[in-house]
């Protein structure tokens, strides 16, 4: 990786590589860092260029295989939820969703899908409690920092684009 490259960053999300400075720490010799200023919020972070696979950092998913994702997501939750049934998606196990969180954090895209596809229809439906809303807002948090990432756009345009392949309402289901 190098300067100028957009990465996921785990546990802070997408970001741009914005440039590498040598740091001297207690006297050792100077290390290289690289400086990520982060999509969604435009705070930096600073990790040792050697570090950054032992630490999970990864490119941009492909375009292509991104939005492939988010209509594998839209499919789902359109194929699970019948609102003329009035069937409501059960409840996610505390354990679960800590599990979800954590997976999500890692940066993994799979993870951030699989935990859209889990909470998408919940959240449509009815109130979501206080932790599967902590992870629906850290999923799309995820995937919004990394479509920003991927199409150089805003944040409002990274979420307009995202609920382009969410429905907004159970109305939009039936």
């Amino acid at each position: 990786m190098e300067v100028g490259d957009a990465v996921i960053y785990p546990h802070h999300g997408a970001g741009k590589i914005i440039e590498q400075e040598k740091i001297d720490l207690d006297e050792k010799e100077a290390q290289e860092y690289f400086v990520i200023e982060m999509c969604l919020n435009q705070k930096t972070v600073k990790i040792p260029t050697t570090s950054l696979e032992e630490v999970g950092v990864r490119k941009l998913t492909p375009r292509a295989d991104f939005y492939d994702k988010l209509e594998e997501a839209q499919e789902f939750i359109e194929e699970n939820y019948d609102p003329e049934e009035n069937e409501h998606p059960e409840k996610i196990h505390q354990q679960t969703l800590k599990s979800l969180l954590a997976d999500v954090k890692t940066g993994d895209l799979e993870s951030s899908i699989e935990g859209l596809k889990k909470l998408h229809t919940r959240f449509l439906d009815q109130n979501l409690n206080i932790t599967e809303k902590r992870v629906y807002d850290t999923v799309s948090q995820f995937l919004m920092g990394e479509l920003m990432c991927i199409e150089d756009c805003s944040r409002a345009e990274a979420e307009e684009k995202l609920n382009q392949y969410l429905p907004c309402s159970l109305e939009e289901l039936s």
